[in-house]
């Protein structure tokens, strides 16, 4: 898998940003590249999300740089199995570079902590990072006065990529600023980092990234507003401040 590493920032975003705050207006759905993990504690039903975002950022640190739009849908099959998928489209190659299928069983160990594992399948339509890649994934939530994520990947070798590990943690708390009815306001600050060990020829701690998030949500719908400020800490991951708008429906 390829990873270009550009640092021209571009101004799509704005676009961006005022194409969703129409579609807000009208219907919303969509998202998904906060570099979060998907809360399945609460998600009872079907989502989905679009989200429009300055560039391609891997949990890992690697990035493309350019505006992208990032859409989710995913599913709860019964309260343990759970799945999503997942598309990237670039404007710049104007098409989707990227597509993922995941799928996980969650395991409650207590009422703040849960393991999960299961499987990542990665789609290149374009060509642009290959073929296709897959790997085994895990990881662990726990949920108290500060929220912490945990994630494991080991890429299953193919003809074009090597075996490699990637151990991704975040830690985030949610501050309640505004609650009235079914409408809730709240800022999640946050920090996260990686690990590697020879993912896509990269080793070392990849990464450290504090990030501010604003969410509102009303009902079934959430926007949310993000920033992050991506800080290397190894040759091939590049330092850089990304941003983007998160629109997400529950059915």
């Amino acid at each position: 898998m390829k990873i270009n590493s550009q640092r021209t920032l571009k101004s799509r975003i704005k676009q961006g940003i005022a194409t969703s705050l129409v579609g807000l207006v009208a219907l919303l759905s969509g998202c998904g590249s906060n570099n979060k993990l998907i809360d399945t504690e609460t998600l009872k039903h079907p989502y989905v999300e679009t989200a429009f975002v300055s560039d391609q950022v891997l949990t890992h640190g690697g990035a493309v740089r350019g505006d992208v739009r990032q859409d989710t849908f995913l599913f709860n099959l019964n309260n343990r199995l759970f799945g999503y998928v997942w598309q990237n489209y670039s404007f710049k190659e104007k098409a989707v570079n990227e597509r993922d299928l995941r799928m996980w069983y969650t395991f409650p160990i207590s009422k703040k902590f849960s393991v999960n594992a299961g499987y990542h399948y990665f789609d290149y339509p374009t060509g642009t990072f290959g073929d296709y890649d897959s790997a085994l994934v895990a990881g662990a939530n726990y949920k108290g006065i500060i929220n912490l994520d945990f994630d494991l990947t080991q890429l299953i070798p193919n003809k074009n990529t090597d075996s490699g590990t990637r151990i991704y943690a975040k830690a985030s708390k949610k501050i309640p600023l505004f609650k009235e009815k079914d409408l809730e306001v709240s800022l999640t600050p946050s920090v996260s980092t990686a690990y590697v060990d020879h993912y896509f020829n990269i080793s070392g701690l990849s990464q450290v990234t504090p990030g501010i998030n604003l969410g509102i949500n009303k009902g079934n719908l959430n926007i949310n507003f993000f920033l992050n400020n991506q800080n290397s800490l190894i040759s091939e991951i590049p330092s850089f401040t990304w941003s983007g708008i998160s629109l997400g429906y529950t059915f």
